[in-house]
């Protein structure tokens, strides 16, 4: 086994230490082994030679050969993969009021932390129902609480005490119920006075709840549009949303689905079959849609044209002598590696990832052995090592209107080659090319 000691404390520090071993048996083995090394003598030896002009001397320094035996021990070629094993420490990091009307919590890891806050204040027990003051927000890993304060009796007080109870874990190990009070602040930014005594002599402002949507001038056949809104809404304003699509030079209103997101309540998704290159309009009226905080929408209208059909390319995987669910991996980049899709499949069987454009892509394969849907690490007490992942070494150059087919054998062992050392091959054969 190998042990990151970064700390320099010679400790083995589960979940926080980097580890590595290798599971299987090493047989190992010891034999002579001769070496020849050439040395310079520590003597200086000077030849004369007597010429017509006189004697003549020349220092020489003759090497000498010396052999060395000694004995050698292997294997030699081990490799240890070295891994940090999953984080198990449970505890608030951070807590923080950004906006008026919001609360943040920070947990170490995405865990169920169980977290329940209650106001303090006898000025806010009698007005304020304990079980409904806020609309609560997850991440999706858990791990970040958002909590958006309903009631305006709330979110205009400027220093707020909460109790706040969570699960954190305890000096052994186990997680424990604990009760922690929170003061949160919140001021507003002061105005410039310039800019204040500007406002008085004009027409206010007007403030509008921010949309974001999620489609730009040309759509995928095969996406949704993504709504998001910067504030909690009134659901009962999406009914305003209009989809519009061209027919016969006119656009015509028409259905669509709406799907919330699970977690995050601010997101939607906007669902169609869209046609292969026409053009829609999404559309928003002024005032349609308003959130909890009274703020409405400013008028959004997009208009796009979906792609064609011939635009697109297919790969499709052949994935053969798996033994355990996979979990494969489309993906773009070196460093950088960027996943824009991911399939399952519990054996052998074939995977088709379509809708794709013209590009390059890479594929990789996680060998889900416990079949949970997701890479999991190693732990070292328990005798477990990280889950393989397998990066299929062949670019993948995909064309327009073209299915590429591509064999991934689980059974054997992939080289990748390094992406620095492919750039400056490359560069090599540039600069020969170019000096020729």
């Amino acid at each position: 086994m190998a042990i990151d000691d970064a700390r320099g404390n010679y400790l083995f520090v589960p979940s926080e230490t980097k580890v590595g071993f290798i599971d299987s048996l090493i047989q190992t083995i010891s034999f002579p082994m001769t070496v020849y090394d050439t040395i310079h003598p520590d003597t200086t030896v000077v030849e004369g030679r007597r010429t017509k002009k006189g004697m003549e001397f020349k220092v020489v320094s003759k090497d000498t050969i010396v052999r060395r035996d000694f004995t050698m021990f292997g294997p030699t070629n081990l490799f240890i993969p070295m891994f940090d094993e999953e984080k198990t420490q449970l505890y608030l990091v951070d807590e923080a009021r950004k906006e008026r009307e919001r609360l943040d919590f920070t947990f170490s890891i995405p865990a169920e932390h169980q977290l329940k806050v209650r106001l303090l204040g006898l000025h806010l027990l009698d007005k304020v129902s304990q079980d409904d003051w806020y609309i609560e927000e997850r991440s999706a890993g858990r791990d970040t609480i958002q909590l958006w304060i309903k009631d305006s009796l709330v979110y205009k007080i400027d220093s707020l005490v909460a109790e706040a109870s969570y699960l954190r874990t305890d000096s052994l190990g186990k997680r424990v119920l604990l009760a922690d009070t929170i003061k949160f602040y919140y001021k507003d930014k002061p105005e410039p006075k310039g800019k204040r005594k500007k406002e008085q002599d004009s027409i206010p402002v007007i403030k509008f709840m921010e949309i974001s949507a999620g489609v730009g001038s040309t759509m995928d056949l095969n996406k949704n549009i993504t709504l998001e809104f910067d504030r909690p809404i009134v659901e009962d304003g999406l009914k305003n949303i209009q989809l519009l699509e061209m027919v016969d030079s006119v656009l015509t209103p028409v259905d669509f689905s709406l799907k919330h997101d699970s977690l995050k309540i601010r997101k939607y998704y906007l669902g169609y079959k869209w046609k292969p290159e026409t053009e829609y309009r999404l559309s928003i009226d002024s005032m349609g849609i308003y959130s909890i905080y009274g703020l409405y929408n400013n008028k959004l209208v997009k208009d796009f044209k979906t792609k064609a059909v011939e635009d697109y390319g297919n790969i499709i995987v052949n994935v053969s002598e798996a033994t355990t669910p996979i979990i494969l991996q489309l993906y773009q980049g070196d460093k950088d590696i960027k996943v824009l899709e991911e399939r399952t499949i519990k054996g052998n069987g074939k995977v088709v990832f379509d809708y794709l454009g013209e590009g390059t892509y890479m594929i990789r394969a996680i060998l889900d052995r416990n079949g949970n849907g997701k890479w999991d690490t190693g732990n070292y007490l328990k005798h477990l090592q990280p889950e393989e992942v397998k990066y299929l070494p062949t670019e993948i150059k995909l064309k327009k209107n073209f299915d590429v087919e591509q064999d991934f054998d689980m059974s054997k062992t992939y080289k990748r080659e390094d992406p620095s050392k492919r750039k400056n091959t490359e560069g090599d054969k540039k600069r020969n090319r170019a000096n020729r």
